[in-house]
């Protein structure tokens, strides 16, 4: 090959290095997994019954376009 002695170098003391960038990995790659799995940032919200929810939102808005148009009849 091009380089001489070992393919990785020397490490001079610094044997922990490695081992502490492949810690650095799976902690990297369980807090994406964390956040883009399903229950971080990104969860999707429960569904429970969300037709009263549905429903009650929909009573309020009727409610205030009824407020509206008295207000612009004033």
């Amino acid at each position: 090959m091009w380089w001489y002695g070992p393919g990785w170098g020397y490490m001079y003391g610094w044997w922990f290095m490695p081992l502490f960038g492949i810690v650095c990995m799976v902690i990297f790659f369980y807090v994406i997994s964390r956040i883009f799995g399903g229950s971080g940032f990104c969860k999707k919200p429960p569904c429970g019954n969300d037709q009263e929810r549905i429903d009650e939102l929909k009573k309020e808005i009727l409610e205030l376009r009824e407020e509206i148009k008295g207000l612009k009849k004033k």
